[in-house]
């Protein structure tokens, strides 16, 4: 694809909607620009990030301070708090209690977790924690 007017319309999120798209507009701005400053290559990662969360049910994810904050769904009678989904996030907060904490604010239920240094740190956290959920599954 190339950046014609058109293209430069959309916005990243609509099109940059796949790992194989990000790639590919890493590796353009790339051979365009040379190395990239490792801000840009974090922001490159954010929509996989928004995706992963998207997957395991997260309304917001905000990296800040060292720490990611999932802001899970509002309705706390929603079926998503009864599905496998949810049961994986906290089991997942169990089992790494002295990094991650489930917090309420604000009638809001987020689960922090500590110690992620980056969009890189955070999408490999919710991989983890998406692949314990398929495996899950199988079972």
């Amino acid at each position: 694809m190339s950046w014609t007017a058109s293209a430069k319309t959309r916005s990243l999120r609509t099109c940059l909607s796949e790992d194989k798209e990000l790639e590919d507009f890493a590796s353009r701005l790339r051979d365009r620009f040379g190395a990239l400053p490792p801000e840009t290559e974090e922001l490159i990662l954010i929509p996989r990030l928004r995706r992963l969360g998207h997957h395991l049910g997260i309304e917001k994810v905000v990296l800040k301070g060292g720490s990611m904050s999932l802001h899970l769904i509002a309705d706390t009678s929603s079926p998503y708090y009864a599905s496998e989904t949810f049961g994986r996030l906290l089991e997942y907060v169990a089992r790494n209690s002295r990094q991650c904490e489930f917090v309420q604010r604000s009638g809001r239920h987020i689960i922090r977790v500590h110690h992620i240094p980056s969009v890189a740190a955070a999408i490999t956290v919710m991989q983890h924690i998406l692949q314990r959920r398929i495996e899950g599954t199988r079972a």
